[in-house]
């Protein structure tokens, strides 16, 4: 039996690194993958997702380092894939195994 929680490895944005963070994210609104480095640890992991209504999830897959906010859907998202994760929540873990499945990630 598996008996790690939902969260393990997930954390959230350290408040002194937010400025970067943000910087990073600023960079081509409409697509899943973002091509900067992750601000925190340097590996080109960070993708967003907006659901269709006001949830935004920010993430690097490497360092495991998200945010979920409550955000607008830009005008111009245009995702690459189009998915239907179950089960959200703050933590974008719904979101990546939607990705897996579609073999996105």
């Amino acid at each position: 039996m598996d008996n790690k929680s939902e969260n393990d490895g997930w954390k959230g944005v350290p408040l002194v690194d937010t400025k970067a963070w943000q910087a990073s994210f600023a960079h081509d609104q409409s697509k899943i993958r973002i091509d900067v480095p992750c601000p925190l640890c340097g590996r080109s992991e960070l993708f967003r997702w907006h659901d269709g209504g006001r949830g935004l999830w920010q993430w690097c897959g490497a360092c495991m380092v998200y945010e979920h906010s409550t955000a607008l859907t830009p005008y111009s998202w245009d995702p690459e894939v189009s998915i239907k994760p179950l089960g959200l929540t703050a933590l974008p873990t719904a979101i990546v195994e939607a990705l897996r499945e579609v073999r996105f990630l």
